[in-house]
C-alpha cells in the first residue's frame, strides 16, 4: 500500500536525507506505522485519507521527518506529543476541522512553513510568536477574529496569508514583521490598521481587499519596495498623496470604492512612470482624471468602467462618470486592455490612435458621437466594444484595423459601413442590431470568416409601443434569394454534376415566387437554439422535404427547389465554399444517414432538410409570420 520514491540525498541538520513515503487516498482510518519502519523516511505524506485522531507517540514514531502533510483529512485535534516533532520544517494540516491547536506547537524551532488553510481555528496561542523560524504562514478559511499579541515576534516571517477570516484588527506590533514580503488579508473586517504597518519595509505585494478600510493615512509611504496593492471593495473616499509616489509599484487595484469627483493626486504617475502597469478604478464615483495620467508609460492594463450590470445610465447609485480622457493619453503607448465602459465620455482625444499596443477596448454605454480618423491606427486592436453610444459614422479608413476579431457597435445611430469594411477579413464576430441600417450592407459579403452576425431587432419599449426592427428596411426576401442562387451556381459548376429540370419548376433565384411565399419580414440570426424545427408546416414544405420523399417522388417537391445530381467525386473533399455574406457552407450536401461519413450516399435534392440544417454549422433562417400569412401560398 506504501509508494515510495527517492528523493536527491542532501545535508539536513547535519544528517543524511532519506525518502520520501506517500500514503496519499488509501482510505486510512487510523496511524499505524512504526519508527522503525520510519527510520530512513524523511517525508511523509498523508493527504486524503480518514483519519480523525493521531496516537499520542505520534511526536515519538515521526520524530525523524523533516516533512508531514496531513491535509484534508478530519483531524479535530493533535496530541501533545507533536511539540516534540523538533526536526520538522513542513507541516500541512489544511482541510481539516481543527478548532485550536496544542501549546505544546511551540517546542516546533525548527518549522519554516506552516499551512492550516480551511480549518475552523477561532484563535491562535499567545505563545504563537515563539515560532521564529516560521517563514510561511498560511491561516486562509477560518474564524479568526483576532491574532495574538505575540505575532510581532515573528521577525522571520516573509509570506503570511490570513484571507476569508473574521479579523476585525491587527496586533500593535505588527510592523516587526520586518522581513515580510507578501500580506493577504482580504475578506476580513478590518477598518483600520496599526500605524505600525508603515514600518514593514521588505513589503512587495499586499492584498487588502474586501474590508472595510475608510483610509490609509501614511501606513505605507515607508514601503517603498512596495510592487502590488490591492485594496478592491473597501470604502475609501480620498487617496493620500504618497500613492502616487511608491517607485516600484506595479499593479494597483481601487476598484469598488467610493472614491468620488477626481480622487487620484495630481502627483499620480510622476514617480510611478517607469513601473505602474496595472491600474483599476472601476465602479468608483470617478469624475476626472489627473492630467499626469499620461505619464504613466507603461501602463498595460487601465480598467475605469462603472461596473454597474443594467442600470439605466441616468439613474446609478454608483459608477465612474467620467466626461473625458487627458489630452495626452495617446502617451500610454504600451496600454494593452483599455476598458472604460458606461461613463460619459462625448468624444475620445485626436491622439487615441496613438495608443498603439491596444489589444482590447471596451467603450460601451457612452456617449460617444464619433471616433477620431487616428483609431484606424490600432493595428493590434482584436476586440472592440462599441454598443449603446451614438455613433452615427465610422471614420472612412475604419477598415485600416484589419486584425479585428470582434466588434460591437449594436445600439447606434448607423446608417451605413464605410467602404473599407471590406478590409475586415479576420473579423468572427459582429454586432449590429439596432441601428439605423436602411439596406443590407454590401461590404458584408467580404467578411468570410464571419462566425456570428447579429442584424436583429430592437426589443418592445417599456411604454408598450413595439420599437420596429431596423432589419424591416433590409429586403431579406434578396438575401435568400441570393443565398439559393449562389448555391444552385455551386452545383451546376461542379465537375460530374448534370441538372434534371422538372417541369413546372421555378428558378429559386425567382425573388417575386419567394416573396409571395415568404415575405419581407425573413431575417438571419445565427443562434445554435434556433433552427427550423419550430417553423410551422407550410414552412417546413417550403424549405425543405424529406429525403425519402424527394427521391422516391419528385413531384412532391417544392416549384423553389431545384434537383440536381451529386458529382461522382466525394463532396466534402471537393466542396466549393458558397460564402454568403460571410456565411461558409450555407448549403453542404447531406447524406440519408447522418451517421455515416460525408459522401457515402449522397441525397439528389438540392436543399437540405430540417435534421440536416439543425446539424450543419451555418446560420439559421428565422421567419416572422403573421396569421394567415401562408393560406394562398398552394395557389
Amino acid at each position: 500500500m506504501a509508494t515510495t520514491k527517492d528523493e536527491p540525498r542532501g545535508q539536513q541538520n547535519g544528517r543524511t536525507m532519506g525518502q520520501t513515503l506517500d500514503l496519499s487516498s488509501t482510505n486510512l482510518t487510523e496511524f499505524a506505522i512504526s519508527k522503525k519502519e520510519l527510520n530512513t523516511c524523511s517525508t511523509l505524506i498523508l493527504d486524503y485519507n480518514a483519519l480523525s485522531v493521531l496516537s499520542e507517540d505520534v511526536g515519538e514514531v515521526l520524530q525523524s521527518l523533516s516533512a508531514l502533510s496531513l491535509t484534508g483529512n478530519q483531524l479535530k485535534e493533535l496530541p501533545s506529543s507533536f511539540g516534540k516533532l523538533w526536526n520538522l520544517k513542513e507541516l500541512s494540516l489544511s482541510e481539516n476541522i481543527l478548532t485550536s491547536l496544542p501549546k505544546s506547537l511551540e517546542g516546533l524551532c525548527s518549522l519554516t512553513v506552516l499551512k492550516l488553510v480551511g480549518n475552523k481555528l477561532k484563535e491562535l496561542s499567545e505563545d504563537f510568536g515563539t515560532l521564529k523560524s516560521l517563514r510561511r504562514l498560511e491561516l486562509d478559511e477560518n474564524e479568526l477574529t483576532t491574532l495574538p499579541g505575540s505575532f510581532g515576534l515573528l521577525e522571520n516571517l516573509e509570506i503570511l496569508e490570513a484571507a476569508d477570516n473574521s479579523l476585525e484588527a491587527l496586533p500593535a506590533n505588527f510592523g516587526g514583521l520586518r522581513h515580510l514580503e507578501v500580506l493577504n488579508l482580504s475578506n476580513n473586517r478590518l477598518a483600520t490598521l496599526p500605524r505600525s504597518f508603515g514600518s514593514l519595509p521588505s513589503l512587495r505585494r499586499v492584498d487588502l481587499s474586501s474590508n472595510k478600510l475608510e483610509e490609509l493615512m501614511d501606513y505605507f509611504d515607508s514601503c517603498h519596495c512596495l510592487e502590488k496593492l490591492f485594496l478592491t471593495g473597501n470604502r475609501l473616499s480620498t487617496l493620500p498623496d504618497w500613492i502616487g509616489k511608491l517607485p516600484k509599484l506595479q499593479e494597483i487595484s481601487l476598484r469598488d470604492n467610493q472614491l468620488a469627483a477626481k480622487p487620484l493626486p495630481e502627483a499620480f504617475g510622476e514617480s510611478s512612470r517607469e513601473g505602474l502597469m496595472y491600474l483599476d478604478m472601476s465602479g468608483n464615483f470617478v469624475m476626472e482624471l489627473p492630467s499626469t495620467l499620461g505619464l504613466l508609460t507603461h501602463l498595460d492594463f487601465l480598467h475605469l468602467g462603472s461596473v454597474i450590470g443594467e442600470l439605466e445610465r441616468r439613474n446609478f447609485q454608483n459608477g465612474n462618470w467620467i466626461e473625458r480622457l487627458p489630452d495626452n493619453f495617446g502617451n500610454l503607448t504600451l496600454l494593452r486592455e483599455l476598458r472604460a465602459e458606461e461613463n460619459q465620455l462625448s468624444c475620445l482625444p485626436e491622439n487615441f490612435g496613438d495608443l498603439v499596443s491596444l489589444e482590447f477596448l471596451d467603450l460601451g454605454q457612452n456617449l460617444l458621437r464619433r471616433l477620431p480618423d487616428s483609431f484606424s491606427k490600432l493595428k493590434n486592436l482584436r476586440v472592440c466594444l462599441l454598443s449603446k453610444n451614438n455613433i452615427e459614422l465610422l471614420p472612412d479608413n475604419f477598415g485600416h484595423l484589419d486584425g479585428l476579431l470582434d466588434l460591437r457597435l449594436d445600439c447606434n445611430r448607423l446608417t451605413k459601413l464605410p467602404d473599407s469594411f471590406t478590409r475586415l477579413t479576420n473579423l468572427e464576430t459582429l454586432d449590429l442590431f439596432d441601428n439605423h441600417l436602411i439596406e443590407l450592407p454590401e461590404v458584408l459579403k467580404y467578411l468570410h470568416k464571419l462566425q456570428r452576425l447579429d442584424l436583429d431587432e430592437a426589443e418592445e419599449s417599456e411604454g408598450g409601443d413595439s420599437t420596429s426592427k431596423q432589419s424591416r428596411h433590409i429586403n431579406w426576401t434578396s438575401v435568400l434569394a441570393q443565398a439559393v442562387q449562389k448555391g444552385q451556381s455551386m452545383w451546376q459548376s461542379h465537375e460530374g454534376a448534370s441538372t434534371r429540370e422538372s417541369s413546372g419548376r421555378s428558378s429559386p433565384s425567382d425573388e417575386c415566387s419567394l416573396q409571395r411565399s415568404y415575405g419581407a419580414r425573413c431575417t438571419f440570426s445565427y443562434n445554435d437554439e434556433d433552427n427550423l424545427s419550430n417553423l410551422n408546416d407550410d414552412d417546413e414544405d417550403l424549405l425543405a422535404n424529406s429525403p425519402d420523399d424527394r427521391q422516391s417522388d419528385s413531384t412532391h417537391a417544392h416549384p423553389s427547389q431545384e434537383v440536381t445530381e451529386a458529382p461522382e467525386e466525394n463532396w466534402d473533399d471537393e466542396l466549393e465554399h458558397i460564402s454568403c455574406y460571410g456565411y461558409d457552407r450555407v448549403y453542404k450536401h447531406p447524406v440519408n444517414d447522418l451517421h455515416e461519413p460525408m459522401g457515402l450516399e449522397p441525397n439528389f435534392a438540392f436543399t437540405p432538410s430540417d435534421e440536416h440544417v439543425m446539424n450543419l454549422p451555418c446560420p439559421c433562417i428565422n421567419f416572422d409570420t403573421e396569421e394567415g400569412q401562408f393560406e394562398d401560398a398552394d395557389d
